[in-house]
């Protein structure tokens, strides 16, 4: 018995130190090198899991990767996939960064109107940078004059 005790110690120690945290933050972690070493491979595998199980960070951080290309080929198209998904589920910032992706062209064409309306959306969730973003445009009239 008690070395029973002594096994269920010793494993419960010895385990990851991911165990309490989410695919995302070990994804996360992996990514930018966050308490572990930088490790592209292990944060596109965490950020793959995290999206099937329904992680809406998770599915938004493997769509940049795919856009940016780090860590894997260059997808825009793969990547678009990754945050519509995410976006279209009401994540505040898959939205934005798709409407970021409208607003500046990249791997879609340049669409104020579109990048206004996901950019808002993010906006009305309290997402600061969509907020900020959603400022600049209507300073700018870009994508918002059609709104006033």
């Amino acid at each position: 018995m008690k070395y029973l005790l002594l096994l269920t110690f010793f494993a419960s120690i010895s385990l990851p130190v991911f165990s309490d945290t989410s695919l995302y933050d070990r994804g996360r972690a992996y990514f930018y090198g966050d308490e572990v070493e930088q490790d592209y491979q292990k944060a596109l595998f965490a950020f793959e899991q995290g999206s099937k199980a329904g992680d809406l960070d998770a599915m938004t951080a493997l769509g940049i990767m795919y856009i940016v290309g780090i860590g894997v080929e260059n997808d825009n198209s793969k990547g678009l996939e990754y945050l519509n998904k995410a976006a279209n589920s009401s994540h505040p910032k898959a939205q934005y960064y798709l409407g970021a992706m409208y607003y500046l062209g990249i791997g879609v064409t340049t669409d104020y109107d579109k990048a206004f309306d996901w950019i808002s959306l993010a906006a009305n969730q309290d997402y600061l940078f969509a907020q900020h973003n959603l400022a600049e445009m209507y300073e700018t009239g870009k994508g918002a004059f059609t709104r006033l």
